[in-house]
């Protein structure tokens, strides 16, 4: 690949029922299963700062932004920590996004054939940060 790191977007989405507190929880959460793997970075993205507020930017909970280098690549492991830690909310699902292609992953599993060849075909499509042998 040209570029030597991979930016992967992971958009959030606790279900109808999540509070703003839900999504912070859970943004916090699955930021930290993520830096205990072989990742460059994970950083909370900032959104719009409240009308009427001094502060910075408001932390955006439903948008991590995950650096991977494209030696030695972990892009399967992100996705297997990913589906571990939708283990835990089944109402919950994260969108894997490189520039314009996405994934959803919107339950840990058993996945059926079409959503496995899905994953599959994703995962092709970004093969310089994979792991070998996959």
């Amino acid at each position: 690949m040209a570029n030597s790191t991979l930016r992967l977007t992971l958009t959030l989405d606790g279900g109808p029922e999540a509070t703003a507190e839900d999504l912070e929880d859970m943004a916090h959460s699955l930021r930290d299963d993520l830096l205990e793997l072989d990742v460059q970075a994970v950083d909370l993205a900032r959104g719009e700062a409240f009308a009427g507020t001094r502060g910075g930017p408001a932390i955006d909970w439903t948008t991590i932004l995950v650096t991977l280098a494209a030696s030695g690549g972990v892009l399967t492991t992100v996705i297997t920590a990913i589906q571990a830690w939708l283990a835990h909310r089944r109402s919950s699902s994260v969108t894997l996004k490189v520039d314009d292609d996405e994934l959803t992953l919107a339950r840990p599993g058993p996945y059926s054939a079409q959503q496995k060849r899905a994953i599959e075909l994703w995962l092709s499509r970004h093969k310089g940060y994979m792991l070998p042998n996959e």
